[in-house]
Formats: structure tokens, sequence, C-alpha cells
């Protein structure tokens, strides 16, 4: 194994352990969104609460140095786009994915939702209250 690969290793394990500390986390699926680019950094959190999908923005202090360190190890003409960590039950996957994953659209907003359907069901994602007005939570 190369030191980029131990490297990346052992930063998804810390997102995976700083997932798991979030008293929010959920064992049904917990699905957590990076997108990186040049001068940004997009974060999303979706839980599987059983009969809908919660979403909430993640504390950036608690994730963006790491993403930024693992988006860096790779080649700036090699460097994902998205990764889509995903933990449920005691298992995680991690998906990443480059800009020729993503078709015409580099940046729909819907793809995060369809994510988090496509991976826990076709449930109603419910976003907090601040993003869609009084009824969002209900």
């Amino acid at each position: 194994m190369s030191m980029n690969h131990d490297q990346k290793a052992h930063l998804l394990h810390q997102i995976g352990a700083t997932l798991k500390a979030d008293r929010r986390f959920s064992l049904l699926g917990t699905l957590f969104i990076c997108s990186l680019g040049d001068g940004f950094v997009s974060m999303s959190l979706f839980w599987d609460r059983g009969n809908y999908i919660a979403h909430a923005i993640p504390d950036f202090d608690k994730f963006e140095d790491d993403m930024i360190e693992l988006g860096e190890l790779d080649a700036p003409d090699q460097r994902w786009l998205e990764i889509q960590y995903l933990l449920k039950g005691k298992q995680s996957h991690v998906n990443v994915l480059y800009e020729d994953d993503f078709g015409e659209e580099l940046f729909d907003p819907a793809r995060r939702s369809d994510s988090a359907q496509r991976h826990f069901g076709n449930k109603r994602v419910v976003y907090p209250t601040w993003r869609d007005g009084p009824t969002a939570g209900l």
C-alpha cells in the first residue's frame, strides 16, 4: 500500500468516526455527501429515520480540513468532485465521483436528495425548517 492510500484510509476512518459520534447518527443509515471544487466545499448529511429521511448541514469545522486534505491527495487533474460516505448498520461504503460521472449538470441541486432516496428508499426528505419554511419539518 502506498502512503497516499494509507492517508486516504486514515482520513476516511476519521470521517466515519466523527459521523458515528454524532448524537443524531442513525444505524438505519447515515449518508454524508461532500462536494469539493476550486474554492468551495459543500456538505450534506442525511439520516434514515424509518419513514422519512432527515437532512442537515454538518458542522463544517468537524469535516472541512479532512475533506480538503483528502482532495489534495490526488493530482489536480484527477481530483474527485464528490464523495458519498454511507454508514448502514455496521457496514460502510464510500462512493467517489469524478467530473465524468456527472454528465451535463455538475451541480444539480436535486442530486443529493436523489442519492439519499437511492440508498434509503423513496421516502420523503425532510429539510430543516429554516430551509423550506414553517411546514418543512412536518
